[in-house]
């Protein structure tokens, strides 16, 4: 039993904290908890795989459809708040950058068309770009 051997406990506690590591550093745009839940699942994976035979007649259908389930639905929940978040970030740019240009045009209107001209000739440089990438 693992409670009765804290050096184990520690170093799968430090092996699994690694392998997080790992997939992180794999993939820069993780998060912690996006990470931890692909080293959970690709866990449950192995355990389903090396597990015996006799070991699926002992295992109740309904609680491990329920148990995956939890786990979808936790990845699932997740991906919807991230999106939210995001969201709600374009939301508030978009309201910082009408807010300067409307106090822009307002109380400096020369520096309004300069920058009005600039942004538009950055857009109609980067058009022109990618249509000669086509």
């Amino acid at each position: 039993c693992f409670a009765d051997n804290p050096s184990a406990v520690r170093f799968i506690a430090q092996e699994n904290m690694q392998r997080m590591m790992t997939e992180m550093d794999k993939y820069p745009d993780l998060d912690t908890t996006e990470a931890i839940v692909r080293l959970m699942s690709q866990n449950v994976f192995n355990a389903l795989a090396n597990a015996p035979e006799e070991a699926w007649t002992e295992v109740r259908l309904d609680k491990l459809l329920k148990e995956s389930n939890a786990l979808i639905k936790a990845a699932a929940y997740k991906k919807r708040i991230d999106m939210q978040n995001q969201t709600d970030v374009d939301i508030g740019i978009d309201a910082m950058k009408q807010m300067i240009f409307d106090a822009m045009a307002h109380e400096r209107p020369e520096l309004y068309a300069q920058v009005a001209a600039f942004l538009e000739s950055k857009r109609g440089a980067e058009e022109s770009q990618q249509g000669s990438e086509e």
